[in-house]
This record gives C-alpha cells, sequence and structure tokens, in this order.
C-alpha cells in the first residue's frame, strides 16, 4: 500500500512516510495544530476562505473586504497576496503597545524592480513625527525596523542577508520584539530577528518611543496606513502572529522559527 506524501519533507528524513496534510483535512481527519499559545493570534493562509482569515488561536477575523487581496496556492505554497499600493493592508487585532512581539512568514522580495521598498507589516503612516512602527525590505534589499522617533532603526545590510545565504523569493521568518528598558524616561528597546539554519540575523536598538499622533491604530500586514507611493511590491505572506505585553527573548524567537518551519511545510511553504 502507498503512503501519501507531502513536500517538502517535514522530518528531514525522506524514507520515512509523510502524511498528506490537505488531504487528511478535505477528508474531515482532525490534524493538530503546532501553535505557540503564548501568542494572541496566529493567522496562515490555506485556502479555505472560511478560515483562512481568522486566527488559529483566538476569534479575530481578517477582513479583506475592499482589499486587493487574494489567496494563491502554486509551486511555492499557499500564502495571501497583497497587491502593491498604498493603504492595502489587511488590519490585525494587535494593538500598538510599548512591549509586544509580531512578524510573520513573508516572500523576500524579487530581484526586480528595485525602485520601491516592501512594507511586511506594522502600523506606520507617512508623517515622520508620530509613532508606530513596521518591518520593510528597503530598495537595496535590506531588511529594517522602522520606529517613529528612533534616532535609528533595528536594521540588517543586504550585504549581510545575502552572506547568510538568503535569495531573492525565499520565504523567511521576520520578527521584531520590543520591551521597556527605562519606563521614566519613556525608552524601550526593539530587536529585530530573521531566521536562518545557521543562526539568526540580529540588530537591537534603544531609543524613546513616541505616541500616536491620531490615537489608537492596529498592526496590519501589508500597507494599510500610509498614503504614498513608496511602497509598490505586492506583499506575499504565508503566515502572520503577534502578542501585545510580551516581549519575546531572541531564545523565544527561535523556538518559534524552528515551529514555523514545520507548521509552513505543513501547506507547502518551505522556509529560509
Amino acid at each position: 500500500m502507498s503512503t501519501p506524501r507531502i513536500l517538502p519533507v517535514v522530518s528531514g528524513d525522506t524514507s520515512l512516510p509523510q502524511l498528506d496534510y490537505a488531504a487528511l483535512k478535505a477528508a474531515g481527519t482532525h490534524v493538530p495544530e503546532f501553535l505557540n499559545k503564548r501568542l494572541s493570534f496566529q493567522f496562515s493562509f490555506e485556502l479555505d476562505p472560511s478560515v483562512t482569515y481568522r486566527s488559529r488561536i483566538s476569534a479575530d477575523v481578517l477582513d479583506p473586504a475592499g482589499k486587493d487581496a487574494t489567496l494563491l496556492d502554486n509551486s511555492v505554497g499557499k500564502y495571501l497576496n497583497l497587491a502593491e499600493a498604498g493603504q492595502n493592508g489587511l488590519i490585525s487585532p494587535l494593538a500598538d503597545a510599548r512591549e509586544l512581539t509580531y512578524g510573520g512568514l513573508f516572500l523576500y522580495r524579487d530581484a526586480d524592480p528595485v525602485t520601491a521598498t516592501q512594507l511586511l507589516c506594522g502600523n506606520v503612516t507617512d508623517s515622520g513625527g508620530e509613532g508606530g512602527e513596521c518591518i520593510q525590505v528597503t530598495t537595496s534589499g535590506g531588511i529594517t525596523n522602522q520606529v517613529r522617533g528612533y534616532a535609528s532603526n533595528p536594521s540588517i545590510d543586504s550585504a549581510v542577508i545575502a552572506a547568510a545565504g538568503i535569495a531573492h523569493n525565499d520565504w523567511l521568518f521576520v520578527a521584531s520584539t520590543s520591551k521597556i528598558v527605562d519606563a521614566e524616561n519613556n525608552l524601550t528597546e526593539h530587536t529585530l530577528f530573521v531566521g536562518t539554519p545557521d543562526g539568526p540575523l540580529l540588530a537591537t536598538v534603544s531609543g524613546e518611543a513616541k505616541d500616536i499622533g491620531d490615537g489608537f491604530r492596529a498592526h496590519a500586514i501589508g500597507c494599510a496606513y500610509r498614503t504614498g507611493t513608496l511602497d509598490e511590491q505586492a506583499i506575499r505572506c504565508a503566515s502572520y502572529f503577534g502578542v501585545a505585553g510580551d516581549p519575546f527573548t531572541v531564545a523565544d524567537l527561535e523556538a518559534l522559527y524552528a515551529l514555523e518551519k514545520v507548521r509552513a511545510a505543513r501547506f507547502g511553504v518551505d522556509i529560509f
């Protein structure tokens, strides 16, 4: 009797039988989720519209109404595609906070064109003076966490990314975590994390946290608040997660990275 299998192989051992996750779900077989219960929410985009915009952990739902968002299933797996354009992001349940952790699985942008940044997730607007932040890929191919009000931002240079073996169109685990380091002076510390098999790429910066100028503004996948045309590249997202009030350590993020590699392989996404 032949055993169904799914590639890429989750165990890494091709001699072991691999169950077809999608076929099991379609047949109504319960397949337990691998989830980190410290997270407040987690979305993964597996092409069933009735559940794909619903958090795997909470009852929160992303609303794609009015947005140019599509669910794709092709050679690189199953994922959400957000078309280029300002204010085309899907707003999440994550409220801005001094201490939080958020990120996801994103496709490192195409090599061409390189005339635009790629805003992956966050809640900044065009205004440079107010609060908020975002994780983005720069025109040079670097990855930065742009934190409004900071004199400098946690950034990983494109040369460092290339030296790690990361290439365009690789799926990356990217996360940001922030914590209060001096409450009296309103200082916070942000760490940008990019997962790799040989250890994470990290950048950490401290600075004064700025209040959001227009009140409550939740984080989002893609470009939900910017009105300009800086972010012209499409966003491809296989998973998005977050929690307020819980700054993960680097070890916590490494454990989450390992877990996400297993989860993503179940629906065809091979994480770098």
